[in-house]
């Protein structure tokens, strides 16, 4: 049930950044989507979270690098906001290996909890930077 809620958000959030939003927009709404699609299988490979999960951690690395690619060469706000968020993301991967045990779960929720925020940022930003464009 969370999955398909996570995935209408997903859809409606990158949707309407690849229709309304600009490059910066368009590229992190396909940058999304591919770690999307990436997470999926990744945690296909290994679908337990009792220890650190190198595939995930490798998704999220490669999408950080493409949002701080896109951050740097961008003159909005909200794109510093999405990869400073995602460094949380990635962090926790991190945090876990210097953990000598932990609570899957709680891993899990570590890894995850941002992506919402991630897409409503995503979402907003458009949605400001659209608006700007059209009162211009």
């Amino acid at each position: 049930m969370i999955g398909a809620i996570f995935l209408a958000l997903a859809v409606a959030c990158c949707g309407t950044a690849a229709l309304l939003g600009g490059r910066d927009g368009r590229w992190v709404a396909l940058l999304y989507g591919l770690a999307i699609v990436g997470t999926h299988y990744a945690r296909l490979a290994v679908p337990t979270w009792a220890s650190p999960h190198l595939p995930v951690f490798l998704v999220d690395l490669s999408l950080l690098v493409g949002l701080m690619a896109v951050a740097l060469n961008s003159n909005r706000y909200w794109t510093i906001w999405i990869a400073g968020l995602h460094v949380l993301t990635v962090t926790s991967h991190a945090s876990v290996w210097f953990v000598g045990s932990f609570d899957a779960r709680a891993y899990f929720v570590m890894e995850s909890v941002w992506s919402p925020v991630k897409l409503v940022i995503l979402l907003l930003g458009v949605l400001l930077d659209w608006g700007r464009r059209h009162e211009a």
